[in-house]
């Protein structure tokens, strides 16, 4: 049997059971994969004076038997118990996991460290966490959060039979506050005063848009008595999603900037000081693990963006208004700090100091904010301003220094208008096509284009609004009449970069003559600066009688615009309908809704609530069914071009020119359709392809999948 009980140790210590083949003294054990334990949790303590009883958990004893193992507490004055404490058995509840023990005649007002553990075979102990509490038949508990604001809150709490102390003023107690995502044993104590055993304290500074974990606590005999957790969440105060004019201020730099540091009520309070990286606040670690070692601007480590507030300036932003202001030293509501005024616009916002925090501790109080960037040395350090005596500097400063965050955002309408005066425009590289040219590195507008390139910047989409003028009656006889237009654009660096295929896709559009048109581009990088930035309409080079009657009247580029510039439409709530076009034995017609066609189910059109926006309504369609299904001598390329009439049959497109499509066999094509203004519903909404229908050999196996259609998004 000794071997036996050596191999129960050694299932314990590696974490593997050994199950034995029979009860005899057989000296071979047969090893086994299935672990003993794989758990052992200790958990809370109900106390007494003179007693507590402890719970905890054990996951690995179910099935065991009841000799194998022993459970229960063991505790002692001494921080680690677990070395020659006082152990007291427990037991195992039904659910084989939960193991309660009670420990009797202990002393009042006592810290007791304590630990659940489970001894297999008499031989090995494994203990939980080493957890403490205070002997008393006093209670506490933590009342629910009230009067939650983006930055404030009311917490507080009851305590119960320890009112002499509480008359006597020598009992410390009050509330605890942490992020919810960490141990209210790290938190951040607030004391309460008084003597009535109901007690409120404000707590402030507090982060927008985040949660909190709060408890009540006592603090007896120098050791701390913790009620229950609670939470609340701040809602978001600023957001820089909303117009919110009074909150953002033009500096004159491409970003605005908030009038409110994270965690501020108003515009003379400091808010909170955070760590690098930290965007809940309350963490006094001087551990550069629990804070970031990469940039933060407009990252999930970014206070500002968390709050909803922007995101933290970088050094450069920070260099940018710095370029275009004056300093003064200021004072508002009592706070001293930093007036900073725009050359540029005249508006100014106030930067109050609260000094700088290392761990607990807060030293001066100097206008110190961190920008959103790494030291480039040392990722133990980041960048910080210091505005001290209305001075600009910058620093390294480790990440775990607390200092202050201001947030800034891209204007709500985040537009910038070209000087069209200053915009190249004709044929410019001989090769037929119209160029509009904004700023080209290598062409006419490089020494003086019409936008000033550091303004282009943007993270998701860029959209570029122009109206075009002497095109109408400037065409040659014969000409197309109608043109696909494009952006060609590479950011500072060549990258990001969007070079149009004029394949009639969303991000095009169609110029038939003077009118306003939208051109785009999307991106998932950040993209900044230009090297290439020009509009070209395919082919209307080689149609223009006289080049120099082509005018832009505006141009507007509109940069992550919040409001939508496009949006999808729903073309499952009609009724796809796909055959030979009006039985005329030759064309095939696909039918999204048609008032006098097979997809007119007699309850009217299904689109009837849509707006179609002025500009170029795009189809994306894949076909199939073409490949190897052409008759002998089939043409093998079809004209499939869009018809799009709106409701009351204005406004309307009808295919030709530019927005026919070449469909040479199975495939994903764009169909566009030129509005020239907003139309509502529609009467035909068709795409036809010509000569399709005679040349299959089975025009059973033709089929059609919509994938989206897209239309632009003007004012309605």
């Amino acid at each position: 049997m000794k071997s036996k009980i050596l191999a129960g140790l050694l299932s314990l210590t590696l974490g593997a059971s050994f199950a034995l083949t029979s009860c005899d003294d057989v000296d071979d054990p047969v090893v086994s994969t299935t672990p003993i334990l794989k758990e052992v949790v200790t958990g809370g303590a109900e106390v007494t004076a003179t007693s507590a009883t402890v719970t905890g958990t054990v996951n690995g004893l179910k099935g065991q038997a009841a000799g194998a193992y022993t459970v229960g507490v063991v505790y002692s004055t001494s921080e680690n118990p677990t070395a020659g404490g006082t152990r007291v058995a427990g037991t195992l509840g039904e659910d084989g996991t939960t193991v309660t023990a009670t420990i009797n005649g202990l002393t009042d007002g006592v810290t007791y460290y304590y630990a659940t553990f489970v001894t297999l075979q008499g031989t090995i102990t494994e203990f939980g966490e080493v957890k403490s509490f205070v002997t008393t038949d006093s209670d506490i508990a933590t009342a629910a959060a009230a009067a939650v604001e983006a930055t404030t809150a009311n917490l507080g709490g009851t305590i119960n039979g320890m009112q002499d102390k509480l008359d006597a003023g020598t009992l410390s107690y009050g509330v605890i506050v942490a992020p919810a995502t960490a141990d209210i044993a790290n938190g951040v104590k607030y004391e309460a005063e008084g003597t009535s055993n109901a007690y409120t304290v404000s707590v402030a500074n507090l982060v927008p848009n985040t949660a909190y974990k709060f408890a009540a606590y006592m603090t007896v005999n120098g050791a701390d008595v913790v009620a229950n957790e609670q939470t609340l969440n701040t809602p978001v105060g600023v957001t820089a999603n909303a117009e919110s004019v009074d909150d953002y201020v033009d500096m004159g730099t491409r970003l605005q900037w908030c009038k409110y540091n994270v965690g501020a009520a108003k515009e003379s309070d400091p808010g909170t000081l955070l760590g690098f990286g930290d965007v809940a606040g309350f963490n006094h670690s001087t551990s550069g693990a629990d804070y970031a070692t990469e940039a933060i601007s407009n990252t999930e480590r970014d206070a500002a963006k968390t709050s909803g507030m922007g995101m933290t300036p970088t050094a450069a932003d920070w260099a940018d208004l710095m370029a275009v202001s004056t300093l003064e030293t200021a004072e508002m509501d009592g706070v001293a700090g930093v007036r900073v005024t725009s050359t540029v616009t005249g508006n100014s916002i106030f930067l109050p100091g609260a000094g700088m925090r290392t761990g607990a501790s807060v030293e001066g109080n100097q206008p110190v904010y961190w920008t959103g960037d790494i030291a480039a040395s040392n990722k133990s350090y980041a960048v910080a301003v210091n505005l001290d005596n209305a001075s600009y500097t910058t620093a390294n400063a480790l990440t775990y220094t607390g200092a202050l965050v201001r947030p800034v955002r891209k204007p709500y309408v985040n537009e910038v208008v070209a000087d069209v005066d200053k915009l190249a425009i004709g044929d410019l590289e001989n090769n037929g096509r119209v160029r509009i040219e904004i700023y080209n590195e290598f062409g006419n507008t490089a020494s003086d284009p019409a936008v000033a390139t550091d303004l282009i910047s943007f993270d998701q989409q860029m959209v570029i609004d122009f109206t075009l003028s002497g095109v109408t009656g400037n065409l040659k006889e014969g000409a197309k009449g109608s043109y696909r237009a494009g952006l060609e654009y590479a950011a500072a660096g060549w990258d990001p970069s969007y070079w149009s295929s004029f394949d009639g896709n969303a991000q095009d559009c169609l110029v038939t003559g003077d009118g306003n048109y939208r051109v785009c581009m999307n991106t998932a990088a950040a993209t900044n600066g230009a090297v290439v930035f020009c509009i070209d309409i395919n082919g209307l080079g080689a149609d223009i009688v006289d080049m120099e009657n082509v005018k832009v009247e505006s141009l507007v580029i509109s940069l992550d615009p919040k409001q939508p510039m496009y949006k999808d439409v729903d073309t499952e709530v009609g009724h796809l309908w796909w055959g030979e076009k009006e039985d005329n034995g030759t064309d095939v017609r696909l039918e999204f809704y048609n008032e006098y066609g097979p997809s007119n189910d007699g309850n009217g059109d299904p689109f009837a609530g849509v707006v179609f926006g002025q500009g170029t309504t795009v189809a994306n369609v894949t076909i199939t069914g073409i490949d190897g299904n052409l008759k002998a001598g089939a043409a093998g390329s079809y004209t499939g071009s869009m018809s799009l009439a709106a409701g009351g049959w204005w406004p309307s497109w009808w295919g030709g020119g530019a927005s026919d499509v070449a469909v040479t066999g199975d495939g994903t094509y764009n169909f566009p359709a030129y509005l020239e203004a907003n139309g509502t519903g529609t009467v035909v909404w068709v795409i036809d392809f010509v000569g399709l229908w005679k040349d299959l050999t089975d025009t059973s196996k033709l089929d059609f999948k919509v994938n989206s259609v897209t239309t632009p998004v003007h004012a309605e």
